[in-house]
């Protein structure tokens, strides 16, 4: 395994849009089958307010944890943008 391959590189492209973006999230019935109806209308409207981030998370083989996060396009953005991850994490490897 290569340590250095960010996980959304992995990400394809769907007739919904690439994966981890807006698009894919709420494309279909994808929310539905995750999490349930009544779950996915509130998924959706954090989704759709700004109130909802998008990871890739990756487990590298030594045990440590890649943390990326995504644009609304399903591109990676800084890390320093998310406003859940805590700031002593900015790396985006968490051990």
């Amino acid at each position: 395994s290569n340590n250095k391959k960010p996980g959304s590189s992995g990400l394809g492209n769907t007739q919904d849009g690439k994966q981890g973006s807006v698009a894919w999230t709420l494309g279909g019935d994808r929310l539905e089958r995750s999490v349930g109806q009544d779950q996915s209308l509130e998924v959706e409207a954090a989704v759709r307010s700004n109130r909802a981030e998008t990871w890739v998370v990756r487990t590298r083989p030594d045990g440590s944890t890649e943390v990326e996060v995504l644009d609304a396009r399903g591109k990676v953005k800084s890390i320093d943008t998310s406003k859940i991850l805590p700031s002593k994490n900015l790396n985006g490897v968490l051990p």
